[in-house]
């Protein structure tokens, strides 16, 4: 019983393993589209953070981190995320149907153009779930110091938390939530900061025109394809795409580099900006010297590939000058097979190979299926793999006879395995440490927040842990209702420098607030207010006039900020406890006075923030209206474009109708003519026929009736007669005797029987 207790637990594993490799390669990537400044990526839990480069993979538990004063974009198919600074965002999952991401700390700015409905679009923080429904424009920021999240919607549709707590949240609104553990939301109106500008900017390059027509929007890098390059239809291979601004000797798989990303293995990564759409989906064809690009038939839902090449070399294939084995490939043709060198299931690879053409080319003469290969085989040394070097500096010149005797291979032969590229990279690190003087690197603790004082961190974040707890759902309790809509409290970033209106305030008020004591009580907070930890400093006692939810506004750069103090109970008046008790009256009457003047100043400050709150709020109107009407008048523009495109395709297609209609008008009248003609000429040839024969039974019969009358014995001559008297003369002659009537008839007889038989033979 034990040995088959064991032989279950060992083939349990086993059997379970099987589906869930074949559930692991996803058929949807993100790709890294554009960096500005530095950015670093976590892809393999031995390696740690990494530099990060434009068109690297990002698939399920990868993370991207950027540095003070850089921004980043990914892209998952048709939705953009645009990364601030200092901001840490983890892919949990992303697959076919998720795009599940975690934001610990920063900003992100979602662009959602293309929505699927069923589709999964979720952004956890530590305090709080959004999900995205609709296209749009959204803002996420992530304050742990504050212990708080905020998401804005600009446009589109959003959810705040999970299950019966789930809250929406409309166009042009923000929810902050706040409060840890117990948590409590406040809605606000939406407001656009410099950031949002830069991610508009970058939306205002992301233009649609022919690629659209051609592959699907779910293709990752779609978007790159109509600035880079165009489109022409070819009779053999249907849409395919030609890559402007290339070298002389460019080829697809040599311009980049390959680097080791799980759960795939070694993937290409492309220089050229437009250079991942072409290389992780669809085939390379050489068509009049050109090379292009064939993406195959569209389909909604595209299947990503790391490399689609084929491999050459072996233990044998040794070109370079040292002795180390050598490495070739080169861009499958639509013809060719894709073989991945990495666990998949068979669905993945038929979705894979649906672009594979069946049929030798009609027009091409070449040798097809070795096109490819001799005039597009890139080698390299193995070092120059392991090591990631850009292929076009480590690139080796081969001759075409050892291209040609050099034997196909799988990647598992030619290609270093992971151990190996881990151990080399983990060395090379120990000897840039010990040059340096320094230890190994290794992820550190995630940023702290800025204080007074203290540098804002410029290293990567913390290791990702992708497993984590459901963050705290927003408590269903708002704020009270209010007359007027709460102002809108802008949360100032790290790093940013209070206005000097605000830092006069602030000073105002610290001047005359007397000392905190340690263990003075707190006052109780309402919803309306944020948690104390929230106050910059401690507040002077003031009316009504200036309630707390207004001075929570102020930017949180005070000296106090490490160890907040508790608040003072909040009262009508200054309370005369705080005076001294040995001061005169007019000491007094003076400090009463300089806490009016103080208090004036206050709601004078507060009212040019409310005015500067309302000039800014309809400026950003202003500015959401002028966006909304171009967009409205760019898709008027290109309906109109449209329709006339369609237009004059309808009076081409007419004008060509008509042409065709003419054409086969003059066709008909010709071969009228021509039958016309024709049955003229059979008309006279057939009287000039009917003459001859009439002539000739004319001659026939002339001739019959000469030898009859041959053939006939001449009369004998006889004597005069005498000359009759002119009585008799004038006598009418005499009928012809009997005998001759047939003889004359008998050349008719013979006519009329040829034509009846004419006719008959007709």
């Amino acid at each position: 019983m034990r040995i088959i207790a064991k032989l279950l637990l060992a083939i349990v594993p086993l059997i379970a393993a099987v589906p869930t490799v074949a559930q692991d390669i996803p058929g949807r990537v993100g790709r890294v589209a554009f960096i500005e400044g530095q950015a670093s990526v976590y892809f393999d839990p031995d390696e740690g953070w990494e530099p990060a480069y434009v068109n690297s993979p990002v698939t399920s538990e990868n993370s991207i981190w950027t540095d003070e004063n850089s921004r980043a974009e990914v892209r998952v198919g048709g939705t953009a995320l645009r990364i601030d600074q200092t901001t840490q965002i983890d892919f949990a999952r992303l697959d076919d149907d998720t795009l599940e991401t975690f934001v610990p700390r920063g900003v992100v700015s979602v662009r959602v153009r293309h929505y699927q409905s069923g589709r999964e679009l979720v952004f956890d923080t530590p305090y709080a779930r959004f999900s995205l429904r609709a296209n749009g424009r959204y803002r996420i920021d992530v304050d742990p110091e504050r212990e708080e999240a905020r998401i804005t919607v600009f446009a589109g549709d959003a959810r705040v938390g999970t299950g019966g707590n789930s809250l929406r949240v409309r166009a042009n609104q923000t929810i902050r939530v706040f409060g840890g553990d117990n948590s409590s939301y406040v809605v606000e109106n939406a407001y656009a900061d410099p950031f949002d500008k830069w991610a508009t900017s970058r939306d205002a390059r992301w233009v649609e025109t022919r690629s659209v027509q051609y592959v699907s929007p779910e293709m990752t890098g779609y978007e790159d394809l109509d600035s880079y390059g165009n489109w022409q239809q070819e009779p053999e291979y249907g849409a395919l795409w030609y890559p402007t601004r290339v070298q002389n000797d460019w080829a697809p798989y040599r311009y980049g580099r390959w680097d080791y990303v799980r759960p795939w293995g070694w993937t290409w990564v492309d220089d050229t900006p437009w250079g991942y759409a072409p290389f992780h989906y669809g085939r390379w064809v050489n068509v009049r010297n050109r090379w292009a690009w064939s993406p195959g038939k569209r389909e909604v839902s595209p299947t990503w590939a790391p490399a689609l090449v084929a491999w050459i070399g072996g233990s044998n294939f040794n070109v370079g000058v040292s002795n180390s084995p050598s490495v070739g490939w080169y861009p499958l043709s639509p013809w060719d097979r894709y073989e991945p060198w990495y666990r998949a299931s068979p669905a993945y690879v038929n979705r894979v190979n649906v672009i594979v053409i069946n049929q030798a080319p009609r027009n091409d003469r070449r040798e097809w299926r070795d096109y490819n290969r001799t005039s597009a085989v890139t080698v390299v040394s193995r070092e120059a793999v392991v090591d990631r070097r850009p292929v076009q500096q480590a690139r080796i010149q081969v001759r075409p006879e050892q291209i040609r005797l050099a034997q196909a291979t799988t990647p598992t032969q030619v290609l270093p395995p992971r151990n190996e590229v881990v151990q080399r990279r983990v060395s090379e690190r120990t000897k840039e440490a010990q040059k340096s003087g320094t230890p190994t690197p290794r992820p550190g603790p995630p940023p702290a927040g800025r204080v007074p004082g203290a540098e804002r961190p410029t290293g990567p974040a913390a290791r990702p842990d992708f497993v984590r707890k459901p963050p705290p759902a927003a408590t269903a309790t708002p704020q009270p209702a209010r007359a007027e809509p709460p102002p809108v409290q802008r949360v100032s970033r790290p790093g940013t420098t209070p206005p000097p209106r605000e830092m006069q305030q602030r000073e105002a008020l610290t001047k005359e607030a007397p000392p905190a004591k340690e263990n003075a009580p707190r006052t109780p907070v309402t919803r309306e207010a944020p948690p104390a930890r929230e106050m910059p400093a401690p507040r002077v006692p003031v009316t009504r006039e200036a309630p707390p939810a207004r001075e929570a506004a102020q930017p949180r750069e005070a000296p106090a900020r490490e160890a907040p103090a508790p608040r003072t109970p909040v009262t009508r008046e200054a309370p005369p406890a705080r005076e001294v008790p040995d001061r005169s009256r007019e000491a007094q009457q003076q400090q009463q006075q300089q806490a009016r003047e103080t208090q004036q100043q206050v709601r004078e400050a507060q009212q040019r923030d409310a005015q500067q709150r309302a000039a800014e709020q309809a400026k950003a109107r202003e500015a959401q209206a002028q966006q909304r009407a171009a967009e409205q008048a760019k898709a008027r523009e290109e309906t109109q474009q449209r329709a006339g495109e369609q237009a004059k395709a309808r009076e081409a297609q007419a004008q060509q109708r008509a042409a065709e209609q003419a054409k086969a008008r003059e066709e008909a009248q010709q071969r009228a003519a021509e039958q016309a003609k024709a049955r003229e000429a059979q008309a006279q040839q057939r009287a000039a026929e009917q003459q001859n024969k009439a002539q000739e039974r004319a001659a026939a019969a002339q001739k019959a009736q000469q030898e009859r009358a041959a053939q006939q014995p001449r009369p004998e001559r006889a004597a005069p007669a005498p000359r009759p008297a002119p009585a008799e003369r004038a006598a009418p002659a005499e009928r012809p005797a009997p005998a001759e009537r047939p003889a004359r008839e008998a050349p008719k007889r013979d006519e009329k029987e040829k034509d009846d038989e004419e006719k008959k033979r007709r």
